[in-house]
């Protein structure tokens, strides 16, 4: 494990042993600071594949042992959080195929981890609105409560799921979409719907350049509250130079789906448009 991956991996589990504390002496405000002291670690990592790749093999899973011959594909970000400004992806298999996609699979929200973090094309600039983690602020009977709230979207849908080292990792998120309300000011407004336990809520927002602010309801109409949410304040990301695009490629001949910023041979046909923004291999 080289010294990067060891800092995230190390700081992964010091932040998880910090909500177990603090939750266990009921201090959510001291957690959320804490929280925000925490650095945002990345890492430029090489996204690899078999030499010969074909149809499933095509990426290699975290899971996988690596082969002893690998090629690099290109290089992307890993990280500690989920940060503003990029986008998760997520490696899925479908159809006996591995496939990249922005969104994680239903259901599995809180079942998988991104693979990567990349930028996003310029077609679908506007997935970075929501993209990433945020730090809710919730009031109910007098009291706050600070929830981390992690986030990806694709066009006006939106997937996510709450911290997932605090008791909120079994809330499951539903129905959230982003709606344009204004195409002059640009105004959005931020609608989902999350199940916690036996209770059920239904929470609005407007996104603003300061962040979201709106209220929650309990969908049973018996108590409702306001919740604003912030971006970390962590320094932003150095992001190299000279970002390319990544292409999802599809041969013709039996569907197999690749993924490459370079052309393939004759046979495979190239998506119109990129699905993300990545580097090149060194």
């Amino acid at each position: 494990m080289n010294p990067l991956k060891s800092r995230i991996h190390h700081s992964s589990l010091q932040i998880t042993l910090l909500y177990s504390y603090l939750q266990s002496v009921r201090a959510p405000l001291l957690l959320l600071s804490c929280l925000a002291a925490v650095p945002l670690l990345a890492e430029l990592i090489p996204i690899l594949t078999p030499k010969k790749a074909d149809g499933l093999a095509s990426i290699i899973q975290p899971h996988e042992k690596v082969p002893p011959e690998t090629t690099v594909l290109f290089r992307a970000f890993k990280t500690n959080f989920w940060p503003h400004g990029l986008i998760p992806i997520f490696l899925v298999e479908r159809k006996g195929q591995v496939r990249l996609q922005s969104l994680p699979p239903r259901g599995q929200e809180h079942l998988i981890e991104p693979l990567f973090f990349a930028l996003p094309p310029t077609h679908a600039a506007s997935n970075t609105l929501l993209a990433g983690r945020w730090e809710i602020t919730a009031w109910r009977n007098g009291s706050t409560l600070p929830i981390g709230l992690e986030l990806a979207a694709d066009g006006d849908t939106v997937s996510g799921r709450f911290d997932q080292n605090t008791d909120y990792r079994f809330a499951f998120i539903s129905n959230a979409r982003l709606t344009k309300t204004n195409s002059i000011t640009h105004s959005h407004l931020f609608t989902f719907k999350v199940d916690y336990v036996a209770d059920q809520f239904d929470l609005s927002a407007e996104l603003t350049p300061a962040g979201l602010k709106g209220i929650w309801k309990k969908s049973d109409g018996s108590e409702e509250g306001a919740w604003t949410a912030i971006r970390p304040k962590f320094s932003p990301l150095q992001l190299p130079p000279d970002p390319i695009p990544l292409y999802e490629w599809r041969r013709a001949s039996d569907n197999f789906h690749r993924y490459s910023i370079e052309d393939l041979p004759s046979g495979w046909i190239r998506s119109d448009q990129p699905f993300c923004l990545v580097w090149k291999p060194k």
